[in-house]
């Protein structure tokens, strides 16, 4: 996909405001706290699969709810760079307060909320998950986490996306897959040295382990028989010592291998190209070895079965 046209779309309707957003960014719940007159701007241009958008809006909120997620297949991280105003971003246990120069990354796959406290502009890139993914590993521990534009990473990830968005219509198409990389790969490092700094409790050594162990899951999630004792003995490190690694984190080890399991097969359970395999097939495919138990643990998470959930799938897609 190349460079699309920015069509700056101004509207003084909240429930145009409400279209608008969902068709160029995702499906969201919208509200506000007043009534009475509003306003809003957003335009949009894509470089390759990169969707750079200029929002200006006044105070509102929007939310990412579980049943929106099952609805909508797309797998995004956004990245909220803020030009004026305030917001506050919230994923999982976190909350980021943003302010004119911050930025903060969050995850379309998960549940998340952004409250507009004062009528504000930013740049919103829309980024492809796996992307990301691919540089940084799991996202739990950087979604909803401030980086300030004033120094180091951050000010030149805000003085490359402000270059790159500007100068979008003059970037020939052999050089927008080099930028595009550059600009993930600047993105990552970035919020990369978030996680570094909430670790800098471990020594060096530890956390070079933390990342290794991560990347073993990651590549046998799908094995039944992945446990934390199965991982333990790999690396030679006692069970004790490996949760004691894992003490301070969001979730445990153990918790973090049920959580991307199900992400999988959630994941597995809304591509087209796998609604003729079973329930069953998918769940063992994910490395479950209890069709119960993985449909339990899955409403528990999704508050829906995993028929339901593909049921809506199907559904979206006809």
């Amino acid at each position: 996909m190349g460079v699309e046209d920015r069509a700056a779309i101004n509207t003084g309707s909240f429930a145009a405001w409400e279209h608008v957003v969902c068709d160029r960014v995702m499906e969201l719940a919208f509200g506000r706290s007043e009534s009475g007159s509003f306003s809003g701007a957003f335009s949009s241009k894509d470089l390759l699969d990169t969707r750079f958008s200029r929002v200006a809006a006044d105070r509102h909120y929007v939310s990412r709810e579980r049943a929106a997620i099952s609805r909508d297949a797309s797998e995004h991280v956004l990245l909220s760079m803020l030009l004026e105003g305030e917001v506050t971003i919230s994923q999982g246990d976190r909350e980021a307060r943003l302010v004119k120069g911050d930025i903060a990354i969050y995850d379309t796959t998960q549940p998340h909320r952004f409250v507009v406290t004062q009528p504000f502009a930013q740049v919103l890139v829309r980024l492809r998950r796996s992307e990301v993914i691919e540089r940084v590993g799991h996202l739990n521990d950087l979604t909803a986490r401030k980086l300030s534009s004033s120094r180091g990473m951050g000010l030149l990830i805000s003085n490359l996306l402000h270059d790159v968005d500007y100068q979008l219509d003059h970037i020939s198409a052999g050089a927008m897959r080099v930028v595009n990389t550059s600009m993930l790969d600047l993105i990552c490092s970035g919020f990369g040295e978030i996680r570094t700094e909430s670790h800098a409790h471990l020594r060096e050594h530890q956390y070079r382990l933390m990342m290794r162990i991560l990347a073993f899951v990651d590549q046998h999630l799908c094995d039944s028989e992945l446990n934390c004792a199965v991982v333990a003995t790999h690396f030679r490190i006692s069970e004790r010592y490996l949760r004691k690694l894992f003490s301070e984190g969001e979730r445990s080890l153990s918790e973090r291998i049920w959580h991307q399991r199900l992400e999988e097969a959630k994941r597995r359970l809304s591509a087209q190209g796998a609604f003729n395999k079973s329930i069953t097939s998918v769940a063992f495919e994910c490395g479950f070895k209890d069709t119960a138990h993985f449909s339990r643990a899955f409403k528990d998470k999704y508050g829906m079965t995993p028929r339901e959930h593909r049921q809506r799938a199907v559904a979206s897609q006809h």
